[in-house]
């Protein structure tokens, strides 16, 4: 029997006929022990497994740092995925635990890792990432409407929609009857798309959709269509589960057209679209056609760079408490202080709260901001 350390025969037979693959390696991060499964997913016997180095192994050394400091620092490291080589050159996409174990004075004398085959689930995912298609409702999905705006050699319009509160739908219903909605919803879009020239619906991820508008349609044109598409989709009822069910929905417009020309970046215009949705939620309007008067995308780049502001306040420790006195009306007495914060900018200017506070709790620095 090849030299190990596992001194447990209970423990080996365990590990022996686990399915998982199992191995160990001591502190120089050689191999001293190894089970059938993992011999087998590497395509390897035993005896030349002994003795090697893990990192001549791994097809990915990226993680290995971090995972042996961790096992340093706390006795493992759960729940990683990487890449192993195998003898035939292939690789294995596998998922690891990894434990230290310990001897008598407490110290990390051996180092046992698991490993888990994850190769087709690896293959599914890429599978479902090179899809083009919505698995649930078979309509396109947003790789293949990017791919379709990169093909467009002419005027263009985009129409975003978003099923209002269908977070509360799926919560209070359920996942099934929710995706019996999408379903229907995607149903009622594909006919009406029909009556319009040159469309074709796309399913985006969770609750949004998006009808591609090819032929050449001014502002005026396609609001008239939004206009009755918004109507119809707001009145209409649903039916899942023998449940009936009335979806409210909001629309973004926007497009590459003669009488819009300040839109220049064909997919660009997916951003757009979905600023000029964020906006009709905001204002509680059923759509809107994206215009460069909105300023959107201003307030978009003011907020970043406030927040960068505010990253490098508090990483120089530039947010500063004031101290206000509180003086009693009466005897003219300091009887307490109001502490308030500030940010301290490097020129000396000082920044009052309401510039930064808002943006701090929005991207969860507000802790940070007020320590």
């Amino acid at each position: 029997m090849p030299h190990h350390t596992l001194k447990s025969v209970h423990l080996q037979e365990i590990l022996e006929h686990s399915p998982d693959g199992m191995f160990t390696i001591d502190t120089d991060m050689i191999i001293r022990y190894v089970n059938p499964a993992f011999c087998k997913l590497l395509g390897y016997p035993a005896n030349e497994l002994y003795g090697t180095s893990i990192t001549q192994h791994l097809g990915d050394l990226s993680i290995l740092g971090n995972c042996m400091a961790s096992v340093q620092n706390t006795g493992h490291c759960n729940d990683q995925e990487t890449i192993f080589n195998r003898k035939d050159g292939s690789v294995v996409h596998i998922s690891k635990n990894v434990q230290a174990l310990y001897d008598n004075a407490g110290n990390i004398h051996n180092i046992l890792v698991s490993i888990r085959d994850m190769s087709a689930l690896h293959q599914l995912n890429k599978k479902l990432i090179e899809s083009k298609h919505d698995t649930l409702t078979g309509l396109p999905n947003r790789r293949k409407l990017l791919s379709d705006i990169e093909d467009i050699d002419s005027a263009f319009n985009i129409v975003l929609l978003n099923i209002d509160s269908f977070k509360e739908v799926n919560t209070f219903y359920g996942h099934k009857l929710a995706d019996q909605l999408l379903i229907s919803f995607a149903a009622e879009l594909v006919d009406y798309a029909k009556t319009m020239k040159e469309s074709t619906v796309y399913k985006l991820p969770v609750d949004e959709y998006v009808i591609l508008i090819k032929s050449a349609c001014n502002k005026e044109e396609i609001s008239e269509c939004i206009t009755n598409l918004s109507l119809n989709l707001n009145k209409k009822i649903f039916t899942a589960v023998d449940q009936e069910i009335s979806l409210n929905v909001t629309i973004g417009i926007a497009g590459c057209n003669s009488d819009n020309e300040q839109i220049d970046d064909k997919k660009g215009v997916m951003a757009y679209a979905d600023m000029a949705l964020k906006l009709a939620k905001k204002t509680r309007k059923n759509y809107l056609y994206y215009d460069e008067s909105f300023r959107i995308k201003e307030d978009y780049e003011n907020n970043l760079s406030w927040i960068k502001r505010l990253r490098n306040a508090i990483d120089e420790d530039r947010v500063v408490p004031f101290y206000q006195p509180i003086v009693n009306a009466q005897t003219l007495k300091i009887e307490k202080y109001e502490a308030l914060i500030r940010i301290l900018e490097n020129d000396g200017t000082i920044i009052p709260p309401i510039k930064f506070l808002e943006i701090s709790k929005k991207v969860r620095l507000y802790h940070q901001s007020s320590m």
